[in-house]
């Protein structure tokens, strides 16, 4: 019979870069005839055969971080500014990717001015509203904010381990607080990987605690 939709959608940089740096510490994963690097590929294809296995979606994309700045570099020009250069060779393995899901047909999603989350996001709040079930296979925390009861997290290490987060298990693991008051958390923890300042002296317990006493405006 019919099975009931499943979207699975994949934070396609997240992914390619968690595999790549998990695998920085082995032997490369070479083409014999270029010398091409692509242990990034070899990972995240592993993966994706195996959530399909796992999770059986009908349907699935995956979204890219476009070339170039996006609209919070105008709002804030340090915005990531700490990051180191991204390797080249991580970003043919991104490119090799890309082809990879070309020949799946698995729709690539990637828009000028916009990462990869706010890409995930829209969708994300399409799946809720038209209550399509969602999966997001990711590496990033980031996206723990857009779980609710159609959408849920396949959050995965660059090493294969994986949890899935459903809206009682991210609050469980914030102290109680929704999924929606992630936001919250980032506004006052900050973000070193994104180079984002927050309020001196609060890290993630003295912000879960404040936002559970004070409450938020995304409660």
């Amino acid at each position: 019979g019919n099975r009931e939709p499943l979207l699975l959608l994949m934070d396609g940089h997240a992914m390619v870069f968690r595999a790549w740096f998990a695998l920085q510490q082995t032997r490369p994963l070479t083409i014999r005839t270029t010398g091409e690097d692509v242990r990034g590929v070899y990972s995240f294809t592993t993966t994706f055969f195996k959530t399909l296995s796992e999770r059986r979606p009908t349907h699935t994309a995956i979204a890219f971080d476009p070339p170039g700045p996006t609209f919070r570099h105008e709002y804030y020009t340090e915005y990531k500014a700490t990051r180191p250069k991204t390797p080249q060779e991580l970003i043919q393995n991104v490119q090799r990717v890309k082809q990879v899901m070309g020949a799946f047909r698995v729709p690539v999603l990637e828009t000028p001015g916009y990462e990869a989350d706010d890409v995930l996001g829209t969708v994300a709040k399409w799946a809720t509203e038209n209550r399509v079930d969602t999966l997001i296979a990711t590496g990033d925390t980031d996206t723990l904010q857009l779980v609710s009861p159609y959408v849920r997290i396949l959050l995965t290490t660059g090493f294969g381990d994986t949890r899935i987060y459903d809206v009682d298990a991210v609050r469980e693991r914030y102290g109680g607080l929704e999924p929606v008051q992630q936001r919250d958390v980032k506004a006052l923890t900050g973000d070193t990987s994104d180079n984002i300042p927050g309020v001196p002296g609060i890290g993630l317990q003295t912000a879960v605690t404040r936002i559970r006493e004070f409450g938020s405006g995304g409660a």
